[in-house]
């Protein structure tokens, strides 16, 4: 639902010259003239409101933009393995096997 209105909000965005400011005027203004929405809340409920939502969408935001978290390839758990008498063989002559000498 969040991009249902996005063709109609980015045509009105790019209409003004004031930028996000004027944006927020134009739709605070419709609702003190169109609706009840400054007049039929009760104390600061309408204040709240706004707040929350805008709170709720900086949350989201700041979300969005964060590196995605680096999925860990999985391990196989340490233990004891079956192997073959050839890749038996293959692990102890790597351990007899001399380290390369240093290079001068």
């Amino acid at each position: 639902m969040e991009e249902k209105y996005d063709g109609v909000l980015l045509g009105m965005a790019q209409a003004m010259d004031g930028g996000i400011d004027q944006l927020l005027d134009v739709f605070f203004s419709f609702l003190r003239r169109k609706t009840d929405f400054f007049t039929g809340a009760v104390g600061d409920q309408a204040r709240k409101m706004v707040l929350k939502k805008f709170e709720e969408h900086q949350a989201k935001a700041i979300a969005d933009k964060a590196p995605p978290a680096k999925k860990e390839t999985p391990r196989p758990a340490p233990g004891i393995a079956e192997v073959t008498d050839a890749e038996a063989a293959h692990i102890e002559a790597s351990k007899k096997a001399p380290a390369p000498a240093p290079a001068p």
